[in-house]
């Protein structure tokens, strides 16, 4: 293993359905660096092993665990960024033991978060629960002029 070369392993379920990133392209054009080496994961599990980061420098992780296993034998690895907020999934205590940085990133969030408020506002202004319920109990037809 060339251990000049920065590499990066990307976990797996930031493929979509189709298999194609899910990144968007100022994101993924990031990785496009002569020093730099991405991959994603070999195996998409809910907590990474040490055998799939020990080759690894950084990993970009975005709903796997890490646990203190996780950085047996992971001697290269220096950070973990983690997409999301929050520290659940994340040993960090066995991070900052092993020498590890985290970082996490509260931005990408934000707007599928505010989408779902307005969702919910919108649906709530409209009183959309009660009218699915008058459409599935065929009952909508004596409360509208139709």
């Amino acid at each position: 293993m060339n251990k000049s070369i920065f590499r990066v392993g990307v976990t797996r379920d930031f493929l979509g359905p189709d298999g194609t990133c899910d990144l968007d392209d100022i994101a993924a054009s990031l990785f496009d660096q002569a020093d730099l080496h991405w991959e994603y994961i070999a195996e998409n599990t809910p907590v990474l092993q040490a055998a799939q980061v020990q080759d690894y420098d950084a990993l970009l992780v975005l709903g796997a665990g890490i646990t203190s296993e996780t950085f047996t034998d992971a001697e290269r690895l220096a950070v973990i960024a983690r997409f999301g907020v929050g520290y659940d999934k994340v040993d960090v205590g066995a991070c900052t033991e092993n020498g590890v940085l985290l970082t996490i990133a509260p931005d990408g969030v934000r707007r599928p978060v505010a989408t779902s408020i307005m969702t919910f506002v919108l649906s709530l202004s409209h009183q959309l629960l009660i009218k699915d319920r008058l459409i599935r109990e065929g009952g909508l037809a004596k409360h509208t002029k139709l």
